[in-house]
């Protein structure tokens, strides 16, 4: 879950909020060694008399504060210092983390929403698996076979041996899948298969997806068969 702020801070957590800011990676003290907390202050209304404080830092959110108190008495501290400091750079390093892994999953939810909106049959290719991870309504349309049946085979298992030059599509494939995976946007007439034996010419558009992991190639697939029917006649 979403780490949750408490809502408004009140004017003194503001303030040292405000300092904390201001010397990132920092623990600021104090104790009646280093800026002692005069027991008169009017604005220090929660009778603290000692305190440890660090700014947690993430990339997208304001710092959040992380305050060790003393009320009772006060406090010189010591130890307390780098092992504030070392908890306060793991929360920030958490955060950037969840972060980070958030906008990974709304840039994959909007690029899911993309793929599935767009007016051609789209396949993505996981190329170390050699079978496709996602797929679109229209790919579904194209080929006639469901979802589940696309993602357990790869472009390949949808084509027929020889493509209309004569070639074999097995050896075809490679080298324009690498294209893509080099930078390359390939775009090729290609002979596919539909579930019912029929072969449909397509126009393929190839584009490397980059991923941290994965070596992906999205496919934009284009059934042009009656146009090329219509040329013929």
């Amino acid at each position: 879950d979403r780490p949750r702020s408490l809502g408004p801070v009140d004017a003194e957590t503001a303030e040292r909020l405000a300092v904390a800011s201001h010397h990132l990676g920092e623990v600021i003290r104090n104790d009646p060694e280093d800026h002692p907390i005069a027991s008169s202050d009017r604005a220090n209304a929660s009778r603290v008399r000692s305190m440890l404080y660090a700014a947690v830092s993430s990339e997208a959110e304001k710092p959040w504060l992380l305050v060790i108190q003393h009320c009772r008495q006060a406090q010189v501290y010591g130890a307390e210092v780098p092992l504030l400091s070392a908890i306060a750079a793991r929360l920030g390093d958490g955060l950037r983390m969840w972060e980070t892994q958030q906008a990974m999953l709304q840039g994959e939810q909007r690029f899911r929403l993309q793929v599935e909106h767009a007016p051609e049959a789209i396949v993505i290719l996981d190329m170390t698996t050699g079978k496709f991870v996602e797929v679109n309504s229209k790919a579904v349309e194209l080929f006639g076979l469901s979802r589940e049946q696309l993602l357990q085979v790869g472009p390949l298992e949808l084509s027929p041996p020889t493509q209309a030059d004569g070639s074999r599509s097995v050896e075809v494939a490679g080298p324009r899948l690498a294209a893509a995976l080099s930078g390359e946007s390939p775009v090729f007439e290609w002979l596919h298969t539909h579930a019912s034996g029929q072969i449909l010419e397509c126009e393929v558009r190839l584009l490397h997806l980059p991923h941290p992991e994965h070596r992906w190639v999205r496919g934009s697939i284009l059934n042009i068969s009656d146009r090329k029917r219509a040329q013929r006649e």
